[in-house]
């Protein structure tokens, strides 16, 4: 049964039959995907913010760039999503900004975390959790920075 999205600021609006022509079939291969916001990332391309399915309810939230002059979408991206099945726990949390120049750029934190029970019941967690920082170009995001020690103080500052 699919959650109450309504307080949800990226609940959205079911996607059109008209506009999932557009999109890529992994968003719309089902009714659960929902448009959430678009925003001018250049003069050229506008960012598509959707809630698509994940793997048990449309949880993820992706971001494509639909370009005005060829009149197709180009670019992808997962900008969030939580999981957590059985002692495996999945975060992906993403910033989108603007520099000091005016240009989008985003911070990515992905966070992952697995228990295994042991036989004698103690619990052996692993966790592992990385930051990375993207720019926009026109077509793409762009890695720019993957040093998380220099980007995790960023990303928590930014995010409060």
């Amino acid at each position: 049964m699919p959650q109450d999205t309504s307080g949800w600021a990226f609940s959205g609006t079911p996607i059109s039959p008209l506009l999932r022509q557009f999109l890529p079939e992994e968003i719309t291969k089902n009714e659960t995907s929902f448009a959430c916001y678009q925003f001018r990332l250049d003069d050229n391309t506008i960012g598509l913010i959707t809630r698509v399915p994940s793997v048990y309810d449309a949880t993820s939230i992706n971001l494509s760039a639909y370009h005005k002059n060829s009149k197709k979408i180009t670019f992808e991206a997962e900008l969030s999503e939580t999981f957590g099945d059985a002692g495996d726990v999945m975060s992906k949390s993403t910033i989108l900004y603007r520099n000091a120049a005016k240009k989008w750029e985003a911070i990515l934190e992905y966070y992952e975390s697995h228990e295994e029970l042991e036989e004698d019941t103690n619990t052996q967690s692993n966790t592992y959790t990385a930051y990375y920082q993207y720019r926009w170009n026109q077509q793409k995001f762009d890695t720019i920075g993957f040093d998380s020690s220099k980007l995790a103080p960023l990303f928590t500052n930014m995010s409060k």
